[in-house]
């Protein structure tokens, strides 16, 4: 919250996150999850950016 409030988005770090759990992971069952949930992410960037610039 207090990086929305700083005029930073949330979603980076998470996205981050996310993207270094997608590399750290050996299961393939896992990555795909990991993988699916990084696209969720994305998507939720994308539409708070959108939502921002309105």
């Amino acid at each position: 919250m207090s990086r929305r409030l700083a005029g930073n988005p949330g979603w980076d770090s998470t996205f981050l996150a996310a993207c270094f759990g997608v590399f750290a992971e050996q299961d393939t069952q896992r990555v795909r999850g990991e993988l699916v949930r990084l696209a969720a992410l994305a998507v939720a960037a994308v539409e708070s950016i959108d939502r921002e610039a309105a």
